[in-house]
């Protein structure tokens, strides 16, 4: 079936959370991107987490202009509790997030809902994303990798959907998994809820890609992803979590899947030492599966200890390097129209192939969207502005 052949009467109503936090920098650009979906069938729910600049005001501008935008006030709870607070009071039966700072395209909601159409049996669809500054100029690409259907053990070692602004999720899926997860704000391991949600769903659901680039994904100083050290915690708690849930994976595939993170809190940290001692860790758990959640907390704890003064001025610094070079990025609304066919996506290596062999067997197993049950209770609740206890 074709999405562009349906008759309007079909369009399924998209409900778009835009969950924000002191966002009057960039609130209007993110709501300009929304508004200019030529996918007319939407409502735009603004969740203002506590703000204390102008972002409520800036969105009661736009809501005055539009009826599709409403506002949510909440006390600050955090990004989780307030995605779900959006969830709640959705009247959509798809779900799509945008962070107050990203930008989409303008097709990026079309091809989303299309890809559902085709697929009935996906509870969501993710686009390939790239990084851009705080003037909206393209600055990195992201890894796009393509898979469908059931992937779990893909999504467990590569991440593809990346980051928060680029998935569209039935209603129903969302409430299955019960939310985000708002527990890691309360250790202190904000930032990767996006993730968490991401594995929650890939453990029941099938899943589908669109594979375009769709989504412009900030990155800056002081945003909440250029905390490394906070999100190389988050990142090794996540698949902790995730791998003590799907015991059933394979003692080999848990081991790629621990060394990876360990090697990306490395990396991402800019630490020689702390990466040597990644490679370390793989060692280990290749000869023995059997190392459990408190050696890898343990161990996470000691690459992530010496972060912060290797990391401290990096982004200044880059930012310094390139107005000397007079290096102007391309901005995100020119790149998409310039390379609207050329995005590729990476070809798996040897692993990933492996992993798909070991989600095909282990997807044999889930029942499909349509029996998806949830417990009575566990829904997500506005008022209980988190994810339900396990």
């Amino acid at each position: 079936m074709s999405y562009s052949n349906l008759p309007s009467g079909l369009f399924p109503f998209v409900s778009i959370v835009v969950p924000a936090y002191n966002a009057e920098r960039f609130i209007a650009r993110t709501l300009d991107s929304a508004l200019a979906q030529d996918y007319a069938s939407t409502e735009i729910i603004v969740v203002d987490d506590g703000s204390t600049d102008r972002t409520a005001e800036i969105v009661e501008s736009y809501r005055a202009a539009d009826a599709r935008i409403r506002l949510i006030s909440t006390e600050n709870q955090g990004v989780a509790a307030a995605r779900n607070t959006g969830i709640a009071a959705s009247r959509g039966s798809l779900v799509a997030f945008l962070d107050a700072d990203d930008l989409w395209a303008r097709n990026k909601l079309r091809l989303q809902v299309g890809a559902l159409q085709d697929n009935p049996a996906a509870a969501a669809a993710y686009v390939w994303s790239i990084a851009i500054d705080e003037d909206d100029g393209v600055i990195a690409p992201l890894p796009n990798w393509q898979f469908d259907g059931f992937s779990l053990c893909r999504h467990l070692l590569t991440w593809p959907v990346g980051n928060g602004s680029a998935l569209l999720v039935r209603k129903e899926a969302a409430l299955a998994v019960r939310g985000y997860d708002s527990e890691y704000r309360r250790v202190k391991c904000g930032g990767a809820e996006d993730l968490d949600f991401e594995l929650r769903l890939a453990e029941l659901f099938q899943m589908v890609c669109v594979p375009q680039v769709l989504v412009g994904y900030r990155n800056y100083p002081g945003n909440m992803s250029s905390d490394r050290e906070r999100m190389a915690r988050a990142g090794i708690m996540v698949i902790e979590r995730a791998l003590g849930r799907n015991p059933n994976i394979p003692a080999r595939y848990a081991n790629w899947i621990r060394a990876k993170v360990f090697r990306y809190a490395a990396e991402s940290l800019r630490d020689e030492r702390a990466l040597r001692s990644a490679y370390h860790y793989l060692v280990m758990v290749w000869l023995d599966g059997r190392l459990g959640l408190e050696l890898a907390a343990g161990f996470g704890r000691k690459i992530i200890g010496r972060l912060k003064r290797l990391t401290a001025g990096r982004e200044a610094r880059l930012t310094v390097a390139r107005a000397r070079d007079g290096i102007v990025p391309v901005p995100f609304s020119a790149w998409i129209d310039a390379n609207r066919e050329r995005a590729t996506r990476l070809e798996p290596d040897r692993r990933v192939a492996m992993l798909e062999t070991c989600d095909r067997r282990l997807g044999g197993r889930r029942d499909p969207l349509a029996h998806a049950s949830r417990e009575p209770g566990r829904e997500v609740s506005a008022s209980r502005g988190g994810h339900a206890a396990p």
